[in-house]
């Protein structure tokens, strides 16, 4: 460990001493792959267990940070170097993530490639046939160039469609003709710029409307080919990946089996999500790993009672047992009320928004609005919605960068007279930040006293390529330690920038609002952590507070990159000296950071540092492990870490020494 400086030139430590709280601290969302890598071997080697502990708190939906993309990252790295460990694990991951994790494991252990939201990388070229993406890349570079070739001279076809319409009423519209003229272009890349050149220009009437679209059918059906093909070589000859894809499927097939027994029993409360997340036949995941026949088919072993239904010649047909087993699956996502079923038999009324999951509540909520609005509405009024598996960071997102608004909060006031779906879509946020509170407030309360929330606003926490940003973070998590916190300080932070200020934030208000107080302040390209400090005391003193009416925690929502305050000395030092000066007790100090960066290394303290924390992520979940502390002066970072990862929810998590 050595000192270094901060993007703004002050001084901290690269390192806080310890690999694995380097690990915790760091690996958030937006961290690299090479960074999160770097991360993740260091604490390995310091001790696997903790860091496999550490990996599954990183997935953790609901006890956890609750990342996907890092979690994948370490997923990927496990099963390159700690595939024995990655296996003992892998029954466990559904509990902490979801299934769709095991489909991404696959599609990185098939390709060696992250999915297109995993990779941070700046090296995303554009790819100007729709049908080959990252993975069709890696298949085709396998082969020779001569088999690419064969794919390129397929020809494009060119399809315009006219159709006519007679109207009977407004409500209804009846096709009554169709026809399609197409376009061979022997091989030359379609380019929409001259899409009007492959047909002679028509025009339409009020009862017909013309349409030019492309097809690549043929080439489609010769890529699938290579598809297959290549898939087929690496089950073959990786033993690894043989083993890993085997395993899934089990695991896919016995819950699936476990559900189908439940729905037989009427025992519905115990069916699990398995249906929602295994593959349609030739959809996104099966049409590159061949998924669904090797499931059916072991379903059908664990269930084989259910094939009478197909013809005895036809029992050990393939395509036979994936049309029974999608069957199967429909009946199950129908009694786990799966919203994609319903929406797509536009059979909104059927809805029961109790069970829409939070982040299918955050997609589809204009739709639910626009489709089904009065029995909606009445639904948020009276009941709550889901939101365990969001962040406060997500719902600050929504009202904020011009989501539901249409503008911009950071650069812009509330509009005025909104619409009624818009006034629906903020009723909905509210009801759902309602619903993330009580979810955590029900593990319990501080039990600390006097704590102060501090909001960096400074322009750093807004540049980042994520579209969830530490700005969102930071907001979210402020707001939300507002609302668990005790009310000693009269529902009051902090937001520093260039210039700190204190704002008096009314929790009684919307979300909307709320946001809207947090960002109305100075704004800058500073982060001047210790002018925080100055406020906090020369308020003491302008007051004449005691010790015992000061703030006693600081939570300190940051990217950790702060500005010097004393030279030669770290700003956990300059903060120390400050209060010794003013001849206040020192608080405690709660550093959490809010950006991953592929170069930062910027850690306020050493692991052992008493008086501090260093937490990170975007996750209020995180706030339930400081409920059961009654003594903050008792703890230390690497304290605290442990805590976390030793809690009795990853007591199945194990290594092989």
């Amino acid at each position: 460990m050595s000192l270094t400086l901060t993007e703004n030139f002050s001084l901290t430590f690269d390192s806080s001493s310890d690999a694995r709280l380097d690990f915790f601290f760091h690996v958030i969302e937006g961290s690299s792959s090479e960074r999160t890598t770097e991360l993740l071997e260091k604490s390995w080697s310091q001790s696997p267990l903790d860091t496999m502990k550490m990996i599954i708190n990183c997935r953790d939906i609901r006890g956890g940070k609750g990342i996907r993309p890092q979690a994948l990252i370490c997923l990927q790295w496990l099963y390159k170097n700690q595939y024995d460990n990655l296996l003992l694990n892998l029954a466990h991951f559904d509990e902490f993530g979801c299934w769709k994790d095991y489909l991404n494991l696959l599609l990185i252990a098939l390709f060696d490639v992250l999915p297109h939201d995993v990779d941070t990388s700046d090296k995303k070229t554009k790819k100007y046939h729709t049908h080959v993406n990252r993975f069709d890349t890696v298949i085709l570079r396998s082969f020779p160039k001569i088999k690419r070739q064969e794919l390129e001279m397929i020809p494009t076809v060119v399809r315009q469609v006219e159709r006519k319409f007679i109207v009977n009423d407004e409500s209804q519209k009846k096709i009554v003709r169709q026809i399609i003229t197409e376009r061979n272009l022997d091989g030359k890349k379609f380019e929409y710029k001259q899409v009007n050149k492959y047909f002679p220009q028509k025009n339409p009437d009020a009862k017909k409307f013309f349409y030019k679209f492309k097809t690549d059918k043929a080439k489609l059906k010769k890529l699938n080919e290579y598809r297959r093909e290549y898939f087929n070589k690496i089950y073959e000859n990786d033993t690894k990946f043989r083993q890993l894809y085997d395993r899934i499927v089990d695991l896919f097939a016995q819950q699936l089996a476990k559900d189908y027994g439940y729905l037989k029993e009427e025992n519905f409360n115990k069916i699990s999500l398995t249906s929602k997340w295994l593959p349609n036949r030739n959809r996104f995941f099966d049409k590159y790993f061949f998924i669904l026949g090797p499931v059916a088919k072991k379903f059908f072993e664990l269930q084989p009672e259910i094939l009478i239904e197909i013809q005895s010649t036809k029992r050990n047909d393939e395509k036979q047992m994936i049309i029974l087993l999608s069957r199967i699956c429909t009946k199950l996502r129908r009694q786990i009320q799966v919203s994609e079923i319903f929406m797509s038999s536009k059979s909104w009324e059927t809805i029961d928004y109790k069970h829409v999951p939070s982040v299918a509540m955050l997609l589809y909520r204009q739709a639910f609005i626009r489709n089904d609005h009065e029995r909606f509405n009445e639904f948020i009024g009276s009941k709550s919605l889901n939101a365990g598996a969001l962040t406060p960071a997500d719902l600050v997102k929504q009202v904020m960068d011009g989501t539901i608004l249409g503008v911009d909060l950071f650069n812009a006031d509330i509009p005025e007279n909104l619409d009624e779906q818009k006034l629906t879509s903020l009723k909905a946020i509210d009801n759902q930040w309602r619903s993330l509170v009580n979810n955590v407030r029900a593990n319990g309360s501080l039990l600390a006293t006097n704590t102060l929330a501090v909001c960096d606003v400074s322009g750093s926490m807004c540049y980042t390529p994520q579209a969830i940003k530490p700005i969102h973070g930071a907001i979210g998590l402020t707001l939300f330690l507002m609302e668990i916190a005790d009310k000693a300080w009269n529902n009051r932070c902090i937001s520093f920038s260039e210039t700190p200020s204190f704002h008096q934030i009314d929790m009684t208000k919307p979300l909307v609002e709320r946001c809207k107080q947090m960002v109305k302040c100075s704004w800058g390209m500073n982060t001047d952590l210790n002018l925080v400090f100055d406020l906090i005391l020369n308020y003491g003193k302008e007051n004449k507070l005691t010790s015992e009416q000061m703030p006693k925690i600081l939570f300190i929502f940051t990217d950790m990159e702060f500005d010097c305050a004393i030279r030669e000395k770290t700003n956990y030092e300059s903060f120390k000296i400050q209060y010794e000066l003013a001849g206040y007790r020192t608080p405690f100090i709660i550093f959490w950071n809010l950006k991953g960066e592929k170069t930062s290394k910027s850690t306020p303290v050493k692991y052992n540092q008493d008086g501090v924390l260093l937490l990170s992520g975007f996750s209020a979940q995180t706030f339930k492990f400081l409920f059961s502390v009654k003594d903050f002066s008792e703890i230390t970072p690497l304290v605290m870490l442990l805590k976390i990862i030793n809690d009795p929810r990853y007591d199945c998590i194990k290594v092989i020494d």
